[in-house]
């Protein structure tokens, strides 16, 4: 069971691990502390893509619960207290990063929840540079001028 375990927070964990930005014997000790209560680890995701990511990697060895509801825009939405309390007894909180959850820094500052492990999806990622819609043609119009 216990190879099992650390193979499914290896795979949650892969992008961090890669980058080194989640220590080793944070994982383990994650993995160690969920295996001593017996119960899943407890997974916060900001919005849909990345609990469907932790869901599927760590499968009935995680409880995952998705923050942003349906429908709503990620980018716009603000934690309740109910998910304060939540992340105070969460053991991960998944999030995007690159700009798309303005109130990860804030709330992470103000939990006491010091054993949280906080994994930023795109942390070591080269993101690509983009345009608004539109953008493109109004570029076209100003050098033809």
């Amino acid at each position: 069971m216990k190879k099992g375990f650390n193979i499914i927070l290896a795979g949650l964990f892969a992008l961090s691990l890669a980058a080194g930005f989640v220590p080793q014997q944070t994982v383990t000790a994650a993995s160690e502390k969920a295996q001593a209560e017996s119960e899943p680890l407890s997974v916060y995701a900001s919005f849909y893509p990345i609990y469907d990511f932790a869901s599927k990697i760590g499968g009935d060895k995680v409880t995952v619960i998705n923050l942003v509801p349906a429908g709503m825009e990620p980018h716009d939405w603000e934690p309740t207290a109910s998910d304060i309390i939540g992340l105070e007894n969460a053991d991960i909180l998944v999030y995007n990063g690159a700009g798309m959850e303005h109130w990860v820094a804030d709330v992470l500052a103000s939990l006491q929840n010091k054993d949280l492990i906080a994994v930023e999806a795109s942390e070591g990622v080269t993101l690509l540079e983009g345009h608004h819609e539109g953008e493109e043609e109004h570029e076209e119009d100003e050098e033809e001028h």
